[in-house]
């Protein structure tokens, strides 16, 4: 990485921190990225905007502090549903850091309601979701997709897109499929693909570019996302950008995204229920038109409309100081 760079623009920095694997020594993970924020950050400027609460975050807050500027923090996941359940130094580290921040976004409802359920009653939280790229996901030809990748283009196939462990559900994926006929399942990520033995019908890709994954979604039928915890759900949303429908688990963020009309939510850890969600739009693709699933996505969750909330609410916190 390079210390800076220049992005449409705007010149971003990327100041060097010390951090350990396994998660070792976090409970200081925090003063570390103050230091080097410390080092390279200096006013003027109005506001901080950090994303996840603990560490960054937390060093977000000190700094504001520091040079007396309001602080707003993004929670996307992990963050409330995971580290602070590991210790319980982390889960005060960061109800402190929810509670001293100006404002605390997050990504879902659902993950609101999880912050105040680790005990962060005094943080003020507002949900914004994440936003999707319109001009990077959009319906394209099934067929055109597929050759590109090497695919059969006539084939039904069902697209996974996300991390290949248990946590995100793959193993239930997996079981779940071997009750469909006729599909194929690609799963695309990074991974404990070692982990699932080979298995008929079913194409491990690996990690791809980030800018590739429109086109898979494009060569795909059907996106589905069998997590046990998603703060919010990217794939969810990229997918609906790109005209296909989706079935996701009742694991937090897809409440916020996924309604009758563009796809199915079907019960955490259920492979009989995925089974019947996936062979329920596998055989009624023709109810859900592309360039609807598009405008539904764009409507919500469109990069525009996303920017426009936050700036409203940069707005309000700077006003209300």
């Amino acid at each position: 990485m390079p210390r800076r760079e220049q992005r449409e623009g705007i010149t971003v920095a990327h100041p060097r921190y010390i951090t350990f694997p396994r998660r070792w020594a976090f409970s200081w993970v925090w003063a570390f990225y103050l230091r080097a924020l410390w080092a390279e950050v200096l006013p003027p400027f109005d506001l901080i905007h950090a994303h996840v609460l603990y560490p960054d975050g937390m060093a977000a807050v000190v700094l504001g502090r520091l040079l007396d500027r309001p602080v707003v923090i993004t929670a996307h996941g992990s963050d409330v549903n995971l580290y602070p359940h590991e210790r319980r130094l982390w889960r005060a580290l960061t109800v402190w850091t929810a509670e001293h921040a100006d404002r605390v976004v997050a990504v879902s409802r659902a993950l609101k309601m999880n912050l105040y359920k680790l005990g962060a009653w005094r943080a003020e939280v507002v949900v914004v979701p994440d936003g999707v790229d319109g001009k990077r996901f959009f319906p394209s030809d099934k067929t055109s997709c597929a050759r590109k990748l090497g695919l059969e283009p006539d084939r039904r196939r069902v697209l996974y897109v996300g991390s290949i462990k248990e946590a995100k559900g793959v193993g239930v994926l997996l079981e779940a499929f071997e009750k469909l006929k006729g599909a194929e399942l690609v799963l695309v990520g990074r991974g404990e693909m070692g982990k699932y033995p080979p298995r008929p019908n079913v194409r491990f890709v690996g990690p791809v570019p980030y800018e590739q994954i429109p086109l898979w979604m494009g060569a795909s039928d059907l996106v589905v996302q069998p997590s046990f915890s998603e703060g919010f759900g990217m794939t969810v949303i990229e997918a609906l950008s790109c005209g296909r429908p989706v079935v996701a688990t009742e694991s937090g963020g897809p409440q916020d995204t996924v309604v009758e009309d563009v796809g199915i939510l079907v019960p955490l850890g259920d492979p009989e229920a995925l089974a019947a969600a996936m062979e329920y739009v596998l055989h009624r693709l023709d109810r859900y038109r592309p360039e609807e699933l598009h405008a539904y996505a764009q409507e919500r969750f469109g990069l525009e409309g996303v920017a426009g909330q936050l700036f409203e609410l940069y707005q309000e916190v700077i006003d209300g100081r």
